[in-house]
């Protein structure tokens, strides 16, 4: 249990490690992991043990609320605690993670929801006159997700920080004050200052390969081709982890299959976690 806490982020070993363990209920607190005192304090309602399991967007609600169900004593013991939690749970609405829950297992999220975490955090940090640097923030993101991580940049900036972002994606350099762009090519054929200013400024560009993307006379095309349906078939039936709800998949054998979906929809519980370890 030591090694597995000290690797936790490491999720070869962990995966290792878990051969040799044992994951099951306990039977005394069943699951919530308080001693008895600590499960019978309720605050309007609800334990510490409901509010974990809320939505963070739920949860937002409910402290918003809470002011008009509690009295003027207890408001103004709690009133600062309040404030302070309610500041926390909206930067997580913010960035887009509003459906997670406090009661979710760190290992359990993805790539996308744990870089928003770290963001969420830097905004309730207040802090100013920070250089941050992100590389290529949007790798692993649906592109709905985009248009949150560029608010939540732009509140650091508003903050009075500066964010230095590398990045291909176009609605992020669109987004941008201040670009860029290094090449014209990669390898020996980059190194060069090709253009640099607003994204307008950059889409006037002659020589700017991005600009002919930000103006729109260049653009990713989807290929046409189509396969043949060979009739086999891969199937998980009732998948059910962490955001996946008994979903069952046909898996088409012999294709380039992509998975897809906002972040934390369960694309990597569904391959990583049920199909990989069903494979092993």
């Amino acid at each position: 249990m030591r090694r597995y806490a000290e690797r936790i982020d490491d999720p070869d070993y962990r995966a290792e490690i878990e051969k040799l363990l044992k994951i099951q209920v306990c039977q005394s607190c069943h699951g919530e992991r308080l001693r008895p005192e600590s499960r019978v304090v309720h605050v309007n309602k609800l334990s510490v043990i409901e509010l974990a399991r809320l939505p963070f967007t739920d949860l937002a609600q409910w402290l918003q609320t809470l002011p008009e169900k509690i009295s003027a004593h207890e408001m103004h013991l709690a009133g600062v605690i309040l404030d302070d939690l309610y500041e926390r749970v909206r930067h997580l609405v913010d960035v887009g993670i509003g459906y997670l829950t406090m009661e979710r297992a760190s290992p359990s999220l993805s790539g996308g929801e744990e870089q928003r975490l770290r963001l969420a955090a830097l905004l309730g940090s207040g802090l100013t006159g920070v250089l941050y640097i992100l590389d290529e923030p949007t790798v692993g993101l649906h592109a709905r997700d985009t248009a949150a991580l560029i608010a939540t940049l732009r509140r650091l900036r508003d903050l009075g920080n500066t964010v230095v972002v590398i990045e291909h994606d176009i609605e992020m350099i669109s987004a941008a004050d201040h670009v860029i762009e290094l090449g014209p090519g990669a390898g020996e054929k980059g190194g060069c200052l090709v253009a640099v200013g607003r994204p307008e400024q950059i889409a006037c560009h002659p020589d700017s390969i991005i600009g002919k993307y930000l103006s729109g006379k260049l653009a990713i095309t989807r290929s046409q081709r189509k396969s043949a349906d060979g009739g086999k078939y891969l199937v998980i039936k009732n998948a059910y982890a962490h955001n996946l709800k008994h979903v069952t998949v046909q898996l088409p054998l012999e294709k380039f299959i992509t998975i897809t979906s906002v972040s934390g929809s369960g694309k990597s519980s569904l391959i990583l976690d049920i199909l990989g370890r069903s494979v092993q």
